[in-house]
């Protein structure tokens, strides 16, 4: 039997969700014109989640951490695979980006200098993005960082 302490093996389903998240259209994921039933376009269209989906994703806890990326790097399931879905939900939308920053920089302050590593690291990567915002993320990362910092 298993321990009721003992995690499911969620690396494997963390990769999973990834792959499927990564054909999936995040274009309208902050927008009130989310399809309600979803939509694909045929074989080649991308997939829109529905606006129960995006809530999954967004939901929030008392504190205002957004839980599916906080706990994702608190756990530290499989770092690679949440730099690809931090990634993806950042590319090319910098409000995202920014609210991102800053719950980790939020969750970082809560904890001692040896725990921050990964959320620095995953700030590091969000930042080396290879899309038209490189110099405006860069910007506000220096900025949320020093303010942990300090």
């Amino acid at each position: 039997m298993f321990d009721k302490f003992t995690y499911p093996p969620f690396r494997n389903l963390l990769g999973v969700l990834r792959s499927l998240l990564c054909i999936c259209d995040l274009s309208k994921i902050f927008d009130s014109e989310v399809d309600e039933l979803g939509n694909t376009n045929g074989i080649h269209g991308s997939i829109r989640l529905t606006s129960e989906e995006c809530q999954l994703f967004m939901m929030r806890l008392e504190d205002d951490a957004m839980i599916f990326f906080i706990k994702q790097i608190r756990e530290g399931i499989d770092p690679a695979v949440t730099r690809d879905i931090f990634s993806y939900f950042c590319s090319n939308n910098y409000p995202f980006f920014e609210e991102l920053v800053t719950q980790l920089c939020h969750a970082a302050s809560n904890y001692h200098l040896e725990t921050i590593k990964p959320y620095l690291e995953h700030i590091f990567y969000l930042c080396l993005m290879g899309d038209s915002l490189l110099h405006k993320r860069v910007q506000f990362a220096v900025q949320k960082v020093l303010k942990v910092s300090l």
